[in-house]
């Protein structure tokens, strides 16, 4: 259910027009709080990126889309050493989330989540292409954030979720007053291989 935008509410301008980005301009969307959302690719769901791994989407309302275009049947699921010996094998694994959770385990191409997130973003005009952001500042009244071409977005906020390389983040790091290099995070973990015969 979604609720449309108030005055109160606050605008939100997301970097990033990807997964994490369209994410959250759903959740918003179903709060009815307005948002754009930037994206420096010049259209959405590109075909780039490998597949990934989905547990349920219901409360953003896609599941059953995300669940269609899946590929199904993830019953084993092995988490490997870098020498390749196993750690941990679960079998039957699509059973045993599904009681678990209520709902399986996908995999699918990142394109085809991108694709079914933003086709659920009901305001279409919200999601901008070709618009990579180059400066943001903040200013008593919000933030005002620039593109490559030249042209400027104002909100309440604005939330970096343009990637790995992330010119939000950086841009943020920098109204903070810390410089990217300085700046900790934890070691990204992540993966996905084809299915190797065990010996």
């Amino acid at each position: 259910m979604e609720t449309k935008p108030n005055d109160i509410a606050p605008k939100v301008v997301i970097v990033g027009g990807s997964i994490a980005g369209l994410a959250l301009g759903l959740m918003l969307q179903r709060i009815g709080v307005d948002f754009v959302i930037l994206e420096a690719y010049k259209e959405i769901a590109p075909q780039a990126g490998a597949s990934i791994a989905f547990f349920p989407m219901a409360s953003l309302g896609c599941w059953e889309d995300i669940y269609a275009a899946a590929e199904k049947g993830t019953n084993k699921f092995t988490i490997r050493y870098s020498d390749m010996s196993p750690i941990l094998t679960l079998d039957d694994l699509e059973t045993k989330v599904t009681q678990r959770l209520g709902y399986g385990l996908v995999f699918l191409d990142r394109r085809l989540v991108i694709e079914v997130l933003y086709n659920h973003i009901l305001d279409k005009s919200k999601v901008i292409t070709s618009q990579k952001v180059v400066s943001v500042e903040s200013r008593a009244e919000g933030v005002k954030v620039w593109t490559n071409d030249g042209s400027e977005f104002t909100g309440d906020m604005v939330l970096g979720c343009d990637g790995v390389h992330s010119t939000g983040r950086k841009e943020i790091a920098k109204l903070e007053g810390a410089s990217q290099e300085n700046r900790r995070s934890p070691p990204p973990l992540f993966g996905i291989a084809a299915l190797l015969m065990e010996k």
